[in-house]
């Protein structure tokens, strides 16, 4: 792969603001601070170059760019959430932790 990935640990945070329409719900989901959300969305909007959010009254709603990345974000992090899942349920007992 030549070309740079970015922030992947931002996805999430991304996806649940994009989804939730909020980052204190989007922390909430996610078990995080809404300062490390921001902080993500912050990093992520900085590595792509482009305001991901505006603001809409007391939430937020995605740019037209925010939305284009949504549409490729939201399904491809279900599918990694999948594949995650399948391994997990079917590892043999030998490769799960505390197993000997």
């Amino acid at each position: 792969m030549n070309a740079k990935l970015p922030p992947l640990t931002a996805l999430p945070a991304f996806e649940a603001t994009a989804r939730l329409g909020s980052v204190t719900s989007a922390a909430a989901e996610l078990g995080r601070t809404h300062g490390a959300v921001s902080k993500q969305l912050r990093h992520l909007s900085e590595d792509l170059g482009a305001e991901l959010f505006e603001k809409d009254g007391v939430g937020l709603r995605l740019t037209a760019r925010g939305a284009r990345l949504h549409q490729q974000i939201g399904p491809a992090l279900s599918a990694i959430e999948a594949a995650a899942r399948a391994l997990r349920a079917h590892r043999p007992p030998c490769d799960r932790p505390g197993a000997r």
